[in-house]
Parts: structure tokens; sequence; C-alpha cells
């Protein structure tokens, strides 16, 4: 099995809940979502539907396979661009991003709190970045590093001045975080209790 195949494959696991993410995500028709690492394009195929015609889906991956397997994907909606790019590397967009999503990805990232403060830019002034990385309760991420804690990733946001406003607990052994950018709330240090949700 090839490594697009694999990634899709796990994506697709039941236990990885890949519908209660998207239900999770409110994705609106004409939303323009940018995800940074679209490994096997699973997601990709999903975001193009919900979003439409009038949407737009733009997929960064330093792989240029992954980025030749996401350009063959021939969705009804026409709404789907692979750009491949550089580590850290950012494309001139003329549109702005109602949603970036990065899934199993943030900690590859490099300087991420200057590298967050470009993303950021990319936003609408709803626009939402969500994270969803492993957590620290799986031993083998830790071994090689395959993790960034809940209160590195919360402090590198609100550096970049991008703060959390939603926390969702339902995957295993995975953070699935919502951040929005100049929010009034900040809800990173609050109490557990007040904070997840299910």
């Amino acid at each position: 099995m090839n490594r697009i195949d694999r990634y899709n494959k796990l994506a697709s696991n039941p236990k990885n809940k890949a519908s209660d993410v998207i239900n999770a995500l409110e994705i609106k028709t004409g939303d323009n979502i940018l995800e940074i690492g679209v490994g096997g394009g699973f997601y990709a195929k999903i975001f193009s539907e919900k979003i439409g015609v009038s949407g737009r889906y733009y997929g960064l991956d330093t792989g240029e396979h992954f980025i030749q397997n996401l350009n063959t994907i021939k969705p009804p909606n026409k709404n789907i661009l692979g750009i491949k790019i550089y580590p850290n590397e950012l494309p001139e967009l003329n549109v702005k991003i109602d949603l970036i999503f990065t899934r199993n990805v943030y900690h590859h990232l490099e300087k991420r709190t200057a590298y967050l403060r470009r993303v950021i830019d990319l936003l609408s002034p709803n626009g939402r970045i969500v994270v969803i990385d492993y957590d620290e309760s799986l031993s083998l991420m830790k071994v090689f590093k395959h993790f960034t804690a809940k209160n590195i990733i919360i402090k590198e946001f609100k550096r970049a001045n991008c703060f959390l406003i939603k926390e969702h607990c339902f995957l295993n052994k995975q953070l699935f975080l919502i951040f929005e950018k100049n929010s009034e709330y900040d809800f990173g240090f609050l109490s557990n209790q007040n904070q997840k949700m299910t």
C-alpha cells in the first residue's frame, strides 16, 4: 500500500471520527478553505462538497506526489487546487480564507509563531484556524516527537494574536483546537470544565 492509500485509510477509519470532525467545523456553502498538509486528499474531497461551486479549496503540501494526487481529483464543483510548497512557505492568494485546517501537521512546522503570524494574514475577518494533532498520551509519539503539548500550541497562537475559542474532546488521544484572530475570547487557560466541548 502506498502512502496516499495508507493516509486515506487511516483518515477514514471510524475511530478517527471524520464525520464528527466535519460537523464540528460548521462549514458553510461558499467558504474558502486552506488545508496545510493534504496527505492523501481525504478531507479535500469532503471540503469540496461542503463549500459548493461558490467556495474554493486550496491544499498545500511539501510532497509533490501528494499535490499531483490532489490535482487528479475531479470534483463536480471543480473547486480544488493543490499547491506545492517548501517547508513553512505560504502561497499568495487573491482571496481571504474562512477556514485553515491542519491535521497531524502542527508538530512538523518550524518557527511556528512567525509562521502563524503569516498564516493569520490570510484569514477573513471571522476566519478560523483548526489544529488537530496528537496529544502527549501517546508514548510512541513522544519518542518521535510527533506531538505538541496543548499549552504550547495555545501560547504560540496567543503570541501571534490568535486565541482559542473552542476545544473538542471527542477524538481519541488527539487535540482538536479552534482559534480565531483578534478574538475577545481567550479560553486557553480557563478550566477544562468550562471550556471542553463534547
